[in-house]
């Protein structure tokens, strides 16, 4: 592979990294925004409302997203008009993790960091992968 060639794969990957990255921020407002206005509603609402898992269901009844416990905290699945999750988000044994998928449920984009650093996988449809690895910061020790 040539330079030129690997240099606009990188470029082509960023690109759709800021694309996940914005869509990801605009899901976190929008729940956030649910929020926010299910917390203004007019209808008496208590302060605080606890569930071992939260369901957001459509007009039509299905399934669009869930919020529930993990093992190591907190789960947001989101999920299509078919009912594949698209969009989970949640943490791993020792940081977070964010899976994007394809309207068929195919795990395309995965990025995962913990106390090593961060690692993105993304997964062509031919099941090509391209991995990238970073190294977190040393930390100066005191």
């Amino acid at each position: 592979m040539n330079s030129p060639n690997l240099e606009i794969r990188l470029q082509t990957l960023e690109r759709q990294m800021k694309r996940y990255r914005l869509t990801t921020t605009v899901l976190v407002l929008a729940c956030v925004g649910l929020v926010g206005i299910a917390a203004n509603a007019p209808k008496p609402v208590s302060d605080e409302v606890r569930a071992k898992k939260f369901v957001v269901v459509d007009d039509q009844g299905k399934e669009a997203a869930h919020m529930s416990s993990g093992p190591y905290g907190g789960i947001l699945k989101i999920q299509n008009r078919a009912g594949e999750s698209v969009v989970v988000a949640g943490p791993g044994e020792k940081g977070g993790k964010l899976m994007l998928a394809d309207d068929q449920g195919n795990q395309l984009v995965k990025v995962t960091v913990d106390q090593a650093g961060g690692q993105l996988v993304v997964q062509d449809q031919k099941g090509q992968k391209q991995t990238i690895t970073g190294l977190a910061p040393k930390r100066d020790e005191k």
